[in-house]
């Protein structure tokens, strides 16, 4: 499924659940953040892992 199928399918379910006003952080973000594609996601997640094991070495 694509990316726009898949928003047009969970969309109205995640906008019932936030209207409630139990979830406000998932609901925040999903508002509010940056949605990158995947390999620039992957790219943040690998440098935050190397970042990690670097600082876990020289530590």
């Amino acid at each position: 499924m694509d990316e726009k199928r898949w928003q047009a399918s969970l969309g109205p379910y995640l906008e019932r659940d936030f209207a409630t006003g139990r979830f406000p952080a998932p609901a925040t973000v999903v508002r509010d953040a940056a949605h990158l594609d995947a390999d620039r996601t992957f790219r943040i997640g690998l440098d935050l892992l190397l970042d990690g094991i670097e600082a876990r070495i020289s530590g």
